[in-house]
């Protein structure tokens, strides 16, 4: 077992311990069982002292167990069903709903690569670095009234609709350029994929076109 020393003195039996039986999270329990390897348990897990179920650390104990240890930290509460159900569902939520300050992020993962281990033991992989070194560039292209886009962004469909040519049935195809955001296109995207639904196709194009009649038709214009 790899423990903390400040948490010997909160082990307990694994065997004495049960998994909260409506945990919704699915955990990457590779990934901890290799931070458990590399360095250690650090933190305790979270049991509900009345039923010995865990409320956070579900996966720390899968991983645990995978390594075979007999033994984990652990703290306690004392609650009811009700309160058990809100602390695992606030910290798997809370999981979810937090960011990165992604350049400090890179700058770390980058100091760690020229390290013997690398990024072992982070949950990240030189992938995962790449991606977030795009992330990263690409926030710098921020667009606003005085970026380098303004004046592409001004121009978008004010002219006539971009010619891409024609299929072999002689369809033809033209391209449309927006430039919306991030929020705008989440309201977009939403629809075009309950419109798949309602018109019952797979084909996003011809969701929103459909949609777009609809609505023509709707409102008589």
């Amino acid at each position: 077992m790899n423990i903390a020393p400040n948490l010997k003195n909160m082990l307990v039996d694994v065997k004495e311990l049960t998994e909260y039986p409506d945990n919704t999270r699915q955990g990457d329990v590779g990934a901890i069982v290799t931070s458990l390897e590399e360095n250690g348990q650090y933190r305790p897990i979270v049991v509900n002292k009345r039923t010995m179920q865990i409320l956070a650390g579900n996966h720390t104990y899968q991983a645990a167990l995978h390594l075979k240890w007999d033994k984990i930290a652990v703290t306690y509460v004392d609650v009811d069903e009700d309160t058990a159900k809100r602390i695992v569902l606030i910290d798997n939520r809370a999981n979810d709903l937090a960011d990165y300050d992604y350049p400090a992020l890179v700058e770390q993962l980058t100091e760690l690569t020229k390290t013997e281990k690398s990024l072992v033991g982070t949950g990240f992989n030189l992938d995962d670095l790449d991606d977030l070194e795009r992330i990263v560039k690409n926030e710098t292209l921020k667009l606003d009234s005085k970026s380098v886009f303004a004046d592409y962004i001004s121009t978008l469909n004010t002219e006539q609709p971009e010619f891409l040519g024609q299929s072999e049935t002689g369809e033809t195809y033209y391209k449309l350029n927006y430039a919306v955001t991030k929020e705008q296109r989440e309201k977009i995207m939403d629809a075009i994929n309950k419109a798949k639904d309602i018109y019952s196709t797979g084909n996003s194009v011809n969701a929103l076109v459909d949609l777009c009649v609809d609505w023509k038709e709707q409102n008589d214009i």
